[in-house]
């Protein structure tokens, strides 16, 4: 079970509940001038929660994945048509919790993670075990009173699994050059049934760079390795 959080550079988590998300809809840098005349601008996308139930299968596994924002790059970003108090620290904690317990999912897989003591304090008295993985070179430690690094993070209940092993990985491109993503790998045992379980959690930028694009080419052959 692979999640990616391929990241849109141009939306916004703002908290208000895990099925809207405020969409930065433009660019600043590309387009200023659309920018300048409608700074408040918001455009709700509902978010489309997909699921699948296998025929004849006697246990489900629900799992949440969700790319949170950073909270330094969202306060320091190009998020030019979203209210600067939507992207508020003391706005957002209470609802990105909120958001996550709302579904009750058996596995919750979060990209941009800077804040996992913050989720793991309300996650844990919930029935919740996680575990964190910063990346390497993190763009969140450029910004002043940054929260720390971002990383990948994996919830589960500890009611339905638990933990064999986790470990992680940085990916490389094809030279061997290290790269600024990082991949979480959790090995569970279902409590219930006894079968394992492999998560595999990274984030991969969307950004049409050589880089990135190489990135996410080598990407499936270095998860299967």
């Amino acid at each position: 079970m692979v999640s990616s959080g391929i990241n849109a550079e141009y939306m916004v988590s703002s908290g208000i509940n895990a099925e809207y998300m405020v969409s930065s809809g433009i660019n600043c840098e590309r387009t200023p001038v659309i920018c300048d005349l409608y700074p408040h601008k918001i455009k709700k996308m509902k978010r489309i929660w997909t699921g699948e139930t296998l025929a004849g299968s006697a246990e489900t596994i629900t799992v949440l994945q969700w790319n949170i924002l950073a909270q330094s790059l969202g306060e320091n970003g190009d998020f030019c048509l979203c209210p600067m108090e939507a992207l508020q620290w003391e706005h957002r904690r209470q609802l990105l919790l909120k958001g996550i317990l709302s579904h009750g999912a058996d596995i919750v897989c979060l990209e941009e993670v800077d804040c996992f003591n913050e989720l793991s304090n309300g996650l844990h008295p919930m029935g919740y075990s996680g575990i964190w993985v910063p990346k390497p070179d993190s763009p969140c430690l450029l910004y002043k009173n940054n929260m720390g690094p971002d990383g990948n993070a994996i919830f589960f209940s500890k009611e339905k699994f638990s933990l064999i092993k986790s470990y992680h990985h940085v990916l490389r491109m094809q030279d061997e050059t290290c790269t600024k993503s990082t991949v979480l790998i959790c090995e569970l045992v279902h409590l219930k049934t006894g079968k394992d379980i492999t998560l595999i959690v990274t984030h991969l930028k969307a950004k049409e760079t050589p880089q990135y694009m190489e990135v996410r080419r080598i990407s499936p052959s270095t998860l299967q390795s």
